[in-house]
């Protein structure tokens, strides 16, 4: 996302983690980006996974493709055909009439333009590539439903394990995902300066030979083992 798309982005992070914190975090950002790789067994419940009774879930239709913009100007049109055509979906919380939160998920490869790679999700797995929650919504547990909404719809798909990525100064978010029963695996990003960046992952995550990033399976149990 480039131009107003993102400023905008740029304005909300600073929302999220405060202006205090938003200098620094943009200084090493331009330097240094990276996400952690959080992972799930979704076969083992989590002890404070209880569904939001208050939120009312949906899929995304064309009829309500628009609200997402409505509640993020920030999100590219062409970022939503892209995900669509890539066969991600989208569900969509609501409180009353109000749309507060979107998040897509998908079993299969996805191009991931904050990472600008694709992540190869494995046998079993379900990714969440973007979630968005409008702001005087934020804090109110919503990300902590909508975990639970992601472990009931992946079960529904046949998948077993649930994968984030979360940017490394977007506490709140790292926090939630934490306490909602998924591990840290490991991080990916890359170093850039002027037009040269060098990828790297840390960790459990890998690059496989087609430079996709992925998890193997066999790594989840590796992040719940001692040591």
């Amino acid at each position: 996302m480039f131009g107003m798309s993102r400023l905008r982005r740029l304005v909300d992070a600073g929302r999220t983690i405060g202006p205090a914190r938003m200098v620094p975090s943009l200084l090493r950002w331009s330097i240094r980006r990276e996400f952690v790789v959080f992972a799930r067994d979704l076969r083992v419940p989590a002890f404070d996974e209880i569904p939001d009774p208050a939120l009312r879930w949906t899929d995304l239709s064309d009829g309500t493709a628009p609200l997402l913009r409505a509640i993020d100007p920030a999100l590219d049109e062409g970022e939503v055909e892209r995900a669509r055509r890539e066969g991600q979906y989208c569900r969509l919380a609501w409180w009353g009439d109000r749309l507060v939160h979107y998040r897509w998920d998908t079993t299969r490869p996805a191009y991931l333009p904050y990472l600008r790679r694709w992540y190869r999700p494995q046998d079993g797995d379900v990714l969440t590539t973007w979630l968005y929650t409008v702001l005087d919504a934020r804090g109110r547990g919503i990300q902590r439903a909508s975990h639970a909404d992601i472990r009931e719809q992946a079960l529904l798909r046949g998948c077993w394990r649930s994968l984030g990525i979360v940017a490394v100064w977007n506490a709140p978010s790292l926090r939630t995902n934490d306490h909602t029963g998924r591990v840290r695996a490991g991080t990916v990003g890359y170093v850039a300066a002027g037009r040269w960046r060098r990828p790297f992952v840390t960790g459990l995550v890998q690059f496989d030979r087609h430079g996709f990033v992925t998890l193997p399976s066999p790594a989840l149990a590796e992040a719940h083992s001692p040591g």
